[in-house]
């Protein structure tokens, strides 16, 4: 099936989107293994640490790429609501971050505002007029 320009569009940088903010946790793992052991605020879980840190990372993988299915297969307007809430969230904890200087501006800084960035450029996709027809649901199935 032929789908429109931009959920094309929407594929690459959402799917890019996601590699880079997994880049990003592979390489600030060590960081959060250190704190996990360190931080006494974490001591209560600190047996459960590593598990709990890899089901939440395994799980906002699944969500998102739940998420991707949702809206670049099946065309889903609830589920590109959905994408555009997280995005904007994410602008927004990126921007606070930046402005209180919690985003470091090394590597893994770097990445999260790459990963924000190329999730904003998909969600911009998903609002071009071309998009409409595949969220209603009217786009032909074989276009020539």
């Amino acid at each position: 099936m032929v789908r429109p320009a931009s959920i094309v569009r929407f594929d690459r940088f959402y799917l890019l989107a996601i590699v880079v903010g997994l880049i990003g946790t592979i390489l600030q793992w060590p960081q959060l293994m250190a704190m996990i052991e360190t931080d006494p605020s974490f001591a209560p879980v600190r047996s459960a640490g590593v598990v709990l840190a890899v089901v939440f990372a395994g799980a906002g993988i699944l969500i998102s790429l739940l998420l991707w299915y949702l809206v670049a297969r099946r065309g889903s307007t609830v589920a590109k609501w959905i994408v555009t809430a997280f995005t904007a969230l994410s602008l927004g904890s990126l921007l606070l971050g930046i402005s209180s200087g919690a985003v470091a501006s090394d590597t893994t800084g770097i990445l999260r505002m790459v990963a924000v960035v190329l999730q904003l450029i998909a969600v911009i996709a998903l609002f071009r007029r071309d998009a409409r027809p595949w969220f209603d649901h009217t786009y032909p199935e074989d276009v020539a």
